[in-house]
Parts: structure tokens; C-alpha cells; sequence
């Protein structure tokens, strides 16, 4: 649902796009409730969940759509729509990385999922990390092969392994898979021995990916911000706190 500015007489003239591609107009009463304002939507019109998730269009328009309840909701929504649903850019300060001058960084607009982010997105939880994921289209979402290790790893020892498989390899197939190449194993190399010659060190696999981020100019999503925070030049983020 796409909503205008007020007109003359303090309605809302609305347009519906629906998947048929076919738009609509109608007009909705809107209503002061203390410092918030609602909308009476026409019954035709009425949307099919508690939430919704508000974004502004480019020409000024509001888009309200359903708020998704599971990633695999969040991702089938981003694919049907394709770009972003929002241009929300904001970093949160208190999970910012800072450089090796102590320096914050200015946030990127890629993002490489840690393993522990995906499976929060697998459980839906938090609610907050559903959001963000929603925000945002699949192309500035990417997995490592390496996180994908670790969460064909823990399917396998599940104990309904062939459910949890489909359920990464769901996922999996929403975002852009990254395979850890030449120039990564590179970055590895002087990431590691950067590292080692401070006589510091995290552990190996979030080394990997620690250093496929830098590699890119890609934002790591972890929760581990703090012993990321040991890497040079690399930028991460919490989503999960």
C-alpha cells in the first residue's frame, strides 16, 4: 500500500499495487491519537497482520507492508519487490568497529552474515534482526562458504538433520553466496600475521571470515563484535543486541 499526503478536506488518497499490477485509489479517514495519527483503511483494502512495516518511497509516498514473522517470509518478500525497501543506512555506534587508529568507520552497504546471525534469522529471533533483514534487498546480503560450513555442520548433528539443511540451504539461496577465493586467502595471510606479530589472535574460522570481509569491503554481521574488533580495517556490526 502506497499512502499520499493529506488533501484539502484531511484524508489520505491511497494507491494499492497488487500483484496483477494493476493499481487502485481509494481515500482513508486519518485520525489524531495523541502524538501518533491512524488510519480507518477501507474494509477491501485491510491488511493481513498485527504489524506493518512503514518506509517512505522515493517520491515522498508511505508503503506500508505486512511485518514479516519468519527470514524465510522476510527473504520471498525481498525477491518479489527486488531493490530495497527502505534506504535505511544508519549505523548503530555501540556496535561500530573501529580501525586499527581507533577511528570509526563509515558503514558499507554490503553486509556478510556471520553464522550465528543466520540461525538467529532461523529461529526469528530477535524481531529487531527481522526488521533489518526486511529493510534491506538480498543482494546487500551475502553468506560466506565458510559460514555455510559451520551451519551444515550443525544441521548434520541435528537431530532432524534433512529439515535443517533445507532450512540453510533455503536461506542460503536468498542471499549471495561468497566462496573463499585468492584474494581472501591473501587478506588471511596479512590479517594473521598482522595479528600474530601483536601477539593476539581470534579464533580460525572467524579469521576466515574476518578476513573475506576486509578482502571485499564487506560489513561483518556477528556477535562476536568484540573479538572482531582485534582486526584491522575491519567493520562490523551487532544486529542481535
Amino acid at each position: 500500500m502506497h499512502i499520499s499526503g493529506p488533501d484539502r478536506v484531511g484524508r489520505l488518497c491511497s494507491t494499492l499495487q497488487f500483484d496483477a499490477g494493476c493499481p487502485v485509489s481509494a481515500t482513508a479517514r486519518l485520525f489524531k491519537l495523541a502524538n501518533s495519527q491512524a488510519v480507518r483503511i477501507p474494509a477491501r483494502y485491510r491488511i493481513d497482520a498485527d504489524e506493518v512495516v512503514i518506509t517512505r518511497g522515493d517520491d515522498g509516498a508511505l508503503i506500508l507492508r505486512p511485518k514479516p514473522r519468519t527470514a524465510a517470509e522476510v527473504f520471498a518478500r525481498a525477491r518479489t519487490h527486488g531493490a530495497d525497501w527502505s534506504d535505511w543506512k544508519r549505523p548503530d555506534p555501540r556496535c561500530l568497529a573501529a580501525d586499527s587508529a581507533n577511528q570509526a568507520v563509515a558503514v558499507a552497504d554490503i553486509y556478510l552474515l556471520d553464522a550465528c546471525v543466520v540461525i538467529a534469522a532461523m529461529k526469528a529471533e530477535p524481531h529487531a534482526l527481522l526488521n533489518r533483514l526486511a529493510l534491506l534487498a538480498p543482494e546487500r546480503l551475502h553468506v560466506s562458504a565458510i559460514a555455510l560450513c559451520e551451519l551444515l555442520t550443525g544441521a548434520e548433528k541435528s537431530h532432524d538433520a534433512a529439515r535443517q539443511k533445507a532450512g540453510v540451504a533455503e536461506l542460503a539461496a536468498a542471499m549471495t553466496p561468497l566462496p573463499f577465493d585468492a584474494g581472501d586467502a591473501l587478506a588471511y595471510a596479512r590479517i594473521r600475521t598482522a595479528l600474530e606479530r601483536k601477539g593476539v589472535t581470534i579464533g580460525p574460522t572467524d579469521l576466515l571470515l574476518a578476513a573475506q570481509a576486509v578482502a571485499r569491503g564487506l560489513v561483518l554481521v556477528s556477535d562476536n563484535v568484540r573479538e572482531f574488533r582485534r582486526v584491522p580495517g575491519l567493520r562490523c556490526e551487532n544486529w542481535l543486541r
